[in-house]
């Protein structure tokens, strides 16, 4: 792909190719009906061509090539530029390149889609709705927030501006949600109701509103194009803010990375990582951090040692799935994704276990 960030070079003036054909003529002591005769062409039609209303054909350029002893692509060029320089609009070539830069940046096209943004072709009108989306005044620039601690594929590349416009739209419906105060003190009686809604499939129904009544938001958006998010975990307004993309429609997914992110809220790792983020923020922390949160998630969804003692039994058929999930409270989907997770089990194997989130949710 080309990419350039300077303007192109303009030719101050560029000269009609008629101009040149007169300045031969001049040379050598001819007028039009001396070159009409020698291209055998009628004198009217060499008049168009000098006044520019006629345009050089392949054709007419190799003819004058001939008349006057240089190359066609001479006549040519000429012509390609003096029609290229006369129908350019700076204007109009600018709003492309504003357009461009921000079909770029973001993913204007879906983001228009959702109506997350105004649906218009103009470069201002589009700048001054992802402003709003983004609550900037200069959507070229990511905001502040915008690198909140993403759990997402690690393989996988993501376009920045995909996540920055989830994340935004996350905080719109965050703002939205009625909460009540946050207290971390709250946190542990909502980590156990949460755990109680994972035995029924339904139970992702009350999840929102479970943690809305901690004091804490979570909200639901589906993942963008190339925004390879699973979820996020940030702070607004003095709450904790849980975001779940539903990239993976599998039940245990969603408990998973429900988890996932309540742990670094428990942790307390979202004011480091989520608020204040840069390149210069050590790797290794991270990694750190999210080895913790995945430990701890696992851990909540399924206790270890229980765990332990059902694989070494090595029974893992469904019904012994289904008797375990039930001794523990959890559906089965969250004992079948850790059995596949461990490579106990096949990928795909009793996948008719694992109900659409999505289908329960409604989305």
């Amino acid at each position: 792909m080309i990419t350039s960030n300077k303007p192109p070079l303009r030719s101050a003036r560029v000269t009609p190719p008629g101009r040149i054909i007169e300045r031969e003529l001049e040379a050598r002591g001819w007028d039009q009906l001396d070159l009409a005769k020698i291209m055998q062409r009628p004198v009217n039609a060499v008049n168009e061509i000098i006044a520019a209303k006629k345009r050089i054909t392949p054709e007419t350029a190799h003819e004058l090539g001939a008349a006057f002893g240089v190359e066609a692509a001479f006549w040519s060029n000429l012509e390609a530029n003096y029609r290229l320089r006369i129908t350019e609009d700076e204007e109009s070539e600018a709003r492309i390149a504003k357009r461009r830069d921000l079909y770029e940046r973001y993913p204007i096209r879906e983001l228009q889609k959702r109506g997350w943004i105004e649906e218009t072709i103009e470069p201002i009108e589009i700048e001054r709705s992802l402003a709003g989306l983004l609550g900037s005044s200069n959507p070229m620039q990511y905001p502040a927030w915008s690198a909140p601690c993403y759990r997402g594929s690690e393989k996988l590349t993501p376009e920045i501006g995909s996540r920055v416009a989830w994340v935004a739209r996350v905080r719109y419906l965050a703002k939205q949600q009625k909460c009540a105060k946050f207290e971390s003190k709250n946190l542990e009686a909502l980590v156990l109701r949460l755990l109680e809604l994972t035995l029924h499939e339904n139970g992702v129904r009350d999840v929102q509103k479970t943690c809305a009544e901690s004091g804490v938001h979570c909200v639901f958006v589906q993942a963008l194009p190339k925004s390879h998010v699973d979820g996020a975990a940030f702070t607004l307004s003095g709450r904790p803010v849980i975001a779940l993309s539903l990239r993976y429609q599998q039940l245990d997914r969603f408990w998973f990375t429900l988890f996932h992110e309540l742990a670094h809220i428990v942790f307390g790792h979202t004011d480091v990582l989520c608020e204040e983020i840069n390149a210069e923020h050590d790797k290794e922390a991270i990694d750190e951090q999210e080895q913790q949160a995945n430990q701890w998630a696992s851990e909540r969804l399924i206790p270890p040692n229980t765990f332990q003692d059902f694989t070494t039994i090595g029974e893992f058929s469904r019904g012994a799935i289904e008797q375990f999930a039930a001794k523990i409270a959890r559906h089965p989907a969250i004992v079948l994704g850790r059995l596949q997770f461990d490579q106990v089990i096949p990928w795909g194997k009793m996948n008719q276990l694992q109900p659409n989130v999505r289908g329960l949710l409604e989305l």
